[in-house]
């Protein structure tokens, strides 16, 4: 980012567009190759052995580990101390709050699901722009419907419209107030007395929050704003483990995310660029991903080779995908995809502020913007800032221990497994075995299973 003295910031809507044509024209200092460290599930080498009558599952949205380090967390602490974690969850490509949450709730990649994206194009049923994904999955059984399938009592709060007749939560404009209401009917419904006939019903509760990825994507990672949404996300997590210990029944809980978040700064002029191209296409844009379908008889490989030129995103082909993008080629996955480095982004022009749009007829090919948008996903897997958390803490896990790495497909194989039910089909998730390994039984010497 370029930063302009306060004494020469201008002022006035057409002396700030002209200050930002000047500013966007200096590219940011930073390399554009991917970093690619390891990732993916490891092998199981413990067999699991925890189980719980009731899992909770809370789902915070963009939470990015490196996040615990800008306030005081004394909640995590504790799950961290108690519990096993880790911060190496390898979210699927591209890495979108949607996407991400099809996977989680299924255990597939979207191959199979279905959702490529956080808006796409169905030939048959139109646009999809963060619908409820009740009624969008094309494949695999989401973890709540094969668990009340066996038995289970399922209690979802905002997760994903999943359920008939539900509406999913965009996170826009009064989130924050949503949140809210979420956090409160969820601790009403953990504060609950237990059965006095004393019934075992097994029981997964889903709850699904905006925060902090909501403020992030506003203030940016390394801020105090974001902060403060960690630190009150903490205090949240602290009631969920009271409201649980006062209950004392055999309950696991499950804190995790879908996704990274990375700070971002230019906006690249996606309209602008394929006008220059003559690339005429169809464009579904969110985050740092680029959906381009082609009108029929269009030469992809041709205009893949042009669209290569420029040094700011890949540009990917369905009929060649790299290995992390698990879309398929089904009629949603369009004929290109573009993939932008970090710190550029690519949003949909309907989500531009509107004198934007007009600017971006004269401005460069990238728009330093980071006073719109400060962060954002959707970057390749192996980015560093797109891995998740998890975090499970309570009946029968072994505390105090870092779990390998996993992939969010594999989460719902894994508490259908402490669950004691059979996981949804068809299924590309395993268990996370290194997650549920027992703790000591009492009095026990050495590692071994809870009776």
């Amino acid at each position: 980012m370029v930063w302009i003295p306060p004494a020469i910031r201008p002022r006035g809507l057409w002396a700030t567009a002209a200050a930002l044509l000047l500013v966007s024209a200096l590219a940011p200092d930073v390399p554009l190759a991917q970093p690619a460290p390891s990732f993916g599930a490891a092998a199981p080498t413990v067999p699991p052995s925890a189980s719980a009558s009731r899992v909770v599952v809370l789902l915070f949205e963009g939470f990015a580990p490196t996040l615990l380090s800008a306030a005081q967390t004394p909640a995590f602490d504790r799950l961290r101390e108690e519990g096993a974690w880790t911060h190496r969850l390898t979210s699927v490509f591209p890495t979108q709050g949607w996407v991400n949450g099809a996977s989680l709730a299924t255990g597939c990649w979207p191959a199979q699901h279905g959702i490529v994206s956080e808006m796409f194009v169905d030939p048959e049923r139109g646009d999809f722009d963060r619908e409820p994904l009740h009624g969008w999955l094309t494949g695999c059984e989401p973890l709540g419907d094969a668990a009340r399938r066996q038995g289970v009592a399922v209690h979802r709060f905002g997760w994903y419209g999943l359920d008939p007749d539900t509406e999913a939560d965009r996170c826009d404009s009064g989130a924050r107030r949503r949140d809210a209401g979420r956090r409160r009917a969820l601790l009403d419904h953990l504060r609950a007395p237990a059965d006095p006939a004393g019934a075992t019903t097994r029981e997964l509760v889903q709850a699904r929050f905006c925060a902090p990825g909501d403020s992030i994507r506003r203030n940016g990672v390394d801020t105090p704003a974001s902060a403060a949404v960690v630190a009150e996300l903490d205090s949240f997590v602290g009631e969920v483990v009271a409201a649980i210990e006062t209950r004392g029944d055999e309950t696991l809980l499950f804190v995790v995310t879908d996704h990274g978040m990375r700070d971002v700064s230019h906006l690249i002029q996606l309209p602008r660029i394929l006008a220059r191209e003559g690339v005429d296409a169809t464009v579904k844009a969110a985050g740092s991903t680029a959906l381009l379908y082609l009108p029929e008889g269009a030469d992809a490989a041709a205009i893949q080779q042009r669209l290569s030129a420029y040094d700011f995103f890949e540009v990917l082909s369905r009929d060649a995908l790299p290995a992390y993008a698990h879309l398929g080629e089904g009629p949603r996955v369009p004929e290109l995809i573009l993939s932008a480095y970090p710190p550029y982004f690519i949003e949909a022009k309907s989500r531009w502020p509107y004198w934007l749009s007009a600017l971006g007829l004269v401005a460069p090919d990238h728009l330093w913007a980071e006073w719109w948008r400060s962060a954002t996903s959707g970057f390749v897997p192996r980015t560093p800032a797109m891995y998740g958390l998890v975090y499970v803490w309570g009946h029968g896990v072994e505390g105090g221990r870092e779990a390998q790495a996993l992939r969010v497909i594999d989460l719902h194989p894994t508490i259908a497994e402490v669950l004691g039910i059979a996981p949804g089909e068809p299924l590309d998730g395993r268990v996370a075995t290194t997650l549920l390994r027992a703790a000591p039984s009492p009095g026990a010497e050495g590692g071994g299973s809870l009776p």
